[in-house]
């Protein structure tokens, strides 16, 4: 287990590192200059590509051979493909001196820095919950042990997010924030009503409206982010607004694991989801000024 732990470690270095820096790339390479349609774009494949993970993993670990070990294959050839394609991304219009991009937000934009990475974490934060629980629930619902179906149940939430991007890109940023937050507490509270309403559709039904409103949020909020980054330092700003939102995604699920140790864990995924419908009611009416 502890190569599993250090290789989790590391992923999650990694991804940390790279998500600001490739944001940031993707609104300096973007033809037109459009940092909105840079960060649709953004969003969309980080939504996208972690839906459609889970989904190909349990295909891999379920059907084909060697399951253990071919997914990381094919994850090594993916990233492999993806650093085939970085020097084509366009360079630096200067020389400058390489120096690490260190997480700084300068103070002229930090209010609003703080409005977006709190709806970014608060929209992970739900997501994380919805990702750690869903396939667990989902197979003994359904009394099955196939991979496949834990992760497209796992997937379907992010996929979900990735595909209602689109259409919420014609929404302006602070309209797309605001259904957001009205899904995501809608799905929060369809979960919460499972203690009460155990029906099949109904997991379904809040997977899907949590992830619309997980989607519309993030994509708002980083839509926000880049808009208020200074050129010269979005790297470290996008560091910075992707590091609230990865502790975010990790502290609740912790959480409400010790939580669950002492009351058991329908009551303490209930008294998280309830936390998170009250704040995100509280970001909504804050969101009218």
């Amino acid at each position: 287990m502890g190569g599993l732990y250090a290789g989790r470690a590391f992923q999650g270095l990694a991804v940390g590192a790279a998500s600001g820096a490739l944001t940031a790339g993707l609104v300096r390479a973007e033809p037109d200059g459009d940092r909105e349609r840079a960060s649709a774009v953004a969003s969309i494949a980080l939504c996208g590509g972690a839906g459609l993970g889970p989904m190909l993993a349990g295909a891999l670990a379920q059907y084909a051979p060697a399951p253990r070990v071919l997914c990381y294959v094919v994850e090594t050839g993916l990233l492999a493909l993806a650093l085939s394609g970085a020097p084509t991304l366009p360079g630096r219009t200067a020389r400058v001196r390489w120096r690490p991009a260190r997480p700084r937000v300068p103070a002229a934009i930090r209010r609003p820095f703080l409005a977006a990475a709190s709806m970014s974490a608060l929209a992970w934060a739900v997501a994380a919950l919805f990702l750690t629980l869903t396939p667990a629930y989902t197979t003994s619902l359904l009394r099955t042990h196939d991979l496949l179906v834990a992760g497209l149940s796992s997937g379907l939430l992010l996929l979900t997010a990735a595909c209602v991007q689109p259409a919420g890109a014609r929404l302006g940023q602070r309209r797309a924030r605001r259904a957001g937050l009205v899904l995501l507490a809608l799905g929060s509270t369809i979960v919460i009503c499972l203690r009460w309403i155990p029906w099949l559709p109904l997991p379904l039904a809040g997977v899907v409206v949590a992830g619309s409103g997980q989607g519309l949020a993030f994509m708002g909020a980083v839509r926000q982010v880049n808009e208020i980054a200074p050129d010269g330092s979005r790297a470290g700003v996008l560091s910075a607004f992707y590091l609230v939102t990865y502790v975010a995604e990790a502290l609740p699920v912790i959480v409400v694991g010790l939580l669950a140790n002492h009351v058991g864990l329908e009551p303490a995924v209930d008294a998280f989801l309830a936390v998170a419908v009250t704040a995100c009611l509280c970001a909504l009416f804050a969101s009218r000024d």
